[in-house]
């Protein structure tokens, strides 16, 4: 049908759209227009975009209460959203029904830490693998859950091109927890 069409070209504009953001940023290619930027305005905003996805998978999203101060980082606004939206679709794509996802950020000198850890269902191999290109945690489950093993390869390169870190673990809440190493801004009002 003319519908199931039109969808499978917005997949591949969206597929060549995020190898053109992974090689620009991999090469270095990529123009940043850093500024302050408020993580939680920017998570609430992530959050919105994302509801209905959330909803329908009966996810809930915790943050903790942040000061000002362990929330204000240091990079494009753009990017930092596109990273956000990443995380939050690989969430809503693995997560089992139900599951929970809790941001937490502080201040570690010049740098906010901030993370995203998940209730499930976790991930038996080494976390790492999942930043590789086309990495597929479970390839029988690539046509149904859709993506193309790209999202968080792009997570890894935008947040690096910030000269800032990203690790993936094992969450203690069961599922997984990636971790931001993030030049802080600077709030005046702070």
């Amino acid at each position: 049908s003319i519908e199931s069409l039109h969808q499978e070209v917005k997949h591949l504009d969206y597929l060549v759209s995020d190898l053109y953001d992974l090689s620009a940023a991999e090469s270095g290619a990529i123009l940043l227009a850093k500024k302050d930027c408020a993580l939680d305005q920017h998570l609430a905003r992530a959050a919105s975009r994302h509801q209905q996805g959330l909803a329908n998978r009966g996810l809930s999203m915790e943050t903790a209460a942040l000061s000002p101060r362990a929330t204000m980082l240091f990079a494009d606004s753009d990017r930092l959203d596109q990273i956000l939206d990443n995380l939050i679709s690989n969430s809503i794509r693995y997560c089992s029904q139900g599951a929970t996802l809790r941001w937490a950020s502080q201040t570690d000198g010049h740098h906010v830490v901030w993370s995203l850890e998940d209730s499930g269902p976790g991930f038996e191999g080494d976390p790492e693998q999942l930043f590789e290109r086309l990495y597929r945690a479970d390839r029988s489950r690539n046509r149904v859950l859709g993506g193309a093993g790209l999202g968080l390869a792009i997570v890894k390169s935008l947040t690096q091109a910030h000269t800032a870190e990203v690790n993936a673990s094992h969450s203690s809440m069961g599922g997984l927890k990636f971790t931001f190493r993030w030049p802080q801004g600077d709030r005046s009002s702070s």
